[in-house]
């Protein structure tokens, strides 16, 4: 009776420790897989509107194809966005509205964002809040206005403004930026 016993709560505490194993282990996948399907809808957003993303690998790879990283079996079950986050985003000849402007802030690093011959209000750009390191800006409306949004990306390191309407005090407006290297305006 009593090895009967014994043998039945070794099974029960090892049931009751694999349980909750594998619920501690099932939390933070169930984190990572809301990142990654939140990165793919960004992703999506801006290629709908004929944006151009470029991951991690696209860029670390001085190759013409370069391949996703990750076994190729799980990368088809689950997708290529939970082996490479999004590097850059390039904006070019599109019309960006704040549907946009969400997607790239959802983004968790972003290194570089390129806006050139888009159709884009400084409404829009005010609502900028992304970790973008590298923003590019030319040949678009954008006035000073819009700067209050470029005022919230702070970790800024690089800004190009060229072929806007944005004058002293949009540069102002930026100024209080603190990781801020250089500022190109032509």
């Amino acid at each position: 009776g009593n090895l009967k016993r014994s043998q039945r709560r070794k099974l029960q505490f090892s049931l009751r420790l694999l349980f909750v194993c594998v619920t501690l282990l099932i939390i933070p996948l169930g984190f990572a897989v809301e990142s990654v399907h939140r990165q793919r809808r960004a992703v999506e957003t801006i290629e709908r509107i004929g944006g151009r993303v470029y991951y991690k690998h696209d860029v670390a790879q001085l190759v013409a194809f370069p391949k996703p990283p990750g076994p190729r079996w799980i990368k088809m079950i689950l997708g290529d966005d939970f082996f490479s986050t999004v590097h850059s985003v390039d904006l070019q000849r599109v019309s960006i509205d704040s549907h946009t402007i969400s997607a790239i802030n959802g983004f968790k690093e972003l290194h570089g964002l390129y806006i050139s011959e888009a159709e884009i209000d400084d409404s829009v750009l005010r609502r900028l809040k992304s970790p973008v390191r590298t923003l590019a800006i030319g040949n678009t409306p954008v006035s000073d206005a819009g700067m209050a949004g470029v005022a919230n990306c702070h970790q800024l390191h690089n800004l190009s403004l060229y072929g806007t309407n944005v004058g002293d005090e949009g540069i102002k407006t930026i100024s209080t930026l603190e990781q801020i290297g250089w500022i190109d305006l032509k």
